[in-house]
């Protein structure tokens, strides 16, 4: 093949959070779907089925019975999509925060968070596990749908998170990181 002297030039730029932040409020995402800044890269988020939001919907709500039992003056959020800076805004399935906020919840007001897995098991106890862990997320819980069980991870470090326990639904769960807060996760076995 001759060489005709063009030349074909890639680039991936990167997205800083204020640009993500700008682009959602100015309406760039509507009709688009959902997305999500990871490592300053978007990421179209997957559709979510029934046995997600069902799931979703029945974790919300205990969590929800849980901190309200505990006193506790902490806002819970289903679907929002938290700042934590350094390129990384996540849509977190369920977020524990302290405050209401107008746009995105800033990270540091995050407690907990929670992501519901069914076929994103593999990236939410990888990468996405990594970046909760390098942005400070003091507990990170993935509700394994087909696995039927929490993971909780806590102690975060540049490397992740140095431990990780596991409670199958139907078991109470109670949080390492907001005390005296118990999950009752008997809801998800029907």
């Amino acid at each position: 093949m001759a060489d005709d002297g063009a030349q074909t030039w890639t680039a991936q730029a990167s997205v800083t959070d204020e640009e993500f932040a700008r682009m959602a409020a100015n309406g760039a995402f509507r009709g688009l779907g959902r997305w999500e800044l990871r490592r300053g890269k978007l990421h179209r988020m997957s559709p979510t089925y029934h046995p997600h939001a069902r799931a979703l919907g029945r974790i919300y709500r205990a969590l929800e019975d849980g901190i309200h039992a505990a006193g506790l003056g902490l806002e819970v959020a289903p679907e929002v999509s938290v700042q934590f800076g350094n390129g990384f805004t996540p849509l977190a399935d369920i977020v524990v925060c302290a405050g209401q906020h107008p746009a995105f919840v800033p990270g540091e007001t995050v407690r907990l968070v929670i992501e519901v897995a069914d076929s994103s098991l593999a990236d939410d106890r990888g990468a996405k596990a990594l970046d909760y862990a390098r942005a400070g997320l003091v507990e990170y819980i993935i509700a394994d749908l087909d696995g039927r069980r929490f993971l909780q991870c806590t102690a975060p470090g540049a490397d992740g998170y140095g431990l990780e326990t596991m409670t199958v639904f139907g078991a109470s769960l109670a949080l390492a990181t907001l005390a005296g807060v118990v999950i009752d996760t008997s809801r998800l076995l029907t």
